[in-house]
């Protein structure tokens, strides 16, 4: 009788895994998909909105994206802030602008995903 409880607790606990693990996936999978779109924006857009040598210029889209992101998280949409964010650091990469890392760690831990706000969170401390 112990062995059928254990058993059924061991597949449970498995089964449990299972659906995170599948959780997890789908949440890559949304990841790829929006930083497929962040990347196809910038890349299709006229060079004269995104002109890439133009620090100045790319910061300030930059800030706009980041009000945008600050707009969608007030409204509670997090995967729409997390983009707009994501936005933004591809816009002054390489520069470091931490408060654009610490906006999008907290909308990753608000849907869940620990794992990329703990990276968003040491990217700002060993930066």
């Amino acid at each position: 009788l112990k062995s059928i409880k254990d058993l059924s607790s061991s597949i449970s606990e498995f089964q449990n895994k299972i659906e995170k693990f599948g959780q997890e996936c789908k949440n890559l999978e949304r990841d790829v998909f929006e930083a497929r779109i962040v990347i196809k924006k910038l890349l299709d857009e006229p060079s004269d909105i995104y002109p890439l040598s133009d620090v100045r210029t790319n910061v300030r889209i930059a800030m706009e994206c980041r009000e945008i992101g600050n707009l969608a998280y007030e409204q509670g949409k997090y995967h729409d802030a997390i983009t707009k964010y994501s936005e933004s650091i591809l816009m002054i990469s390489p520069l470091s602008y931490e408060s654009f890392y610490a906006s999008r760690s907290l909308c990753y831990s608000l849907i869940k995903d620990y794992r990329k706000s703990i990276e968003d969170c040491e990217y700002i401390l060993n930066s």
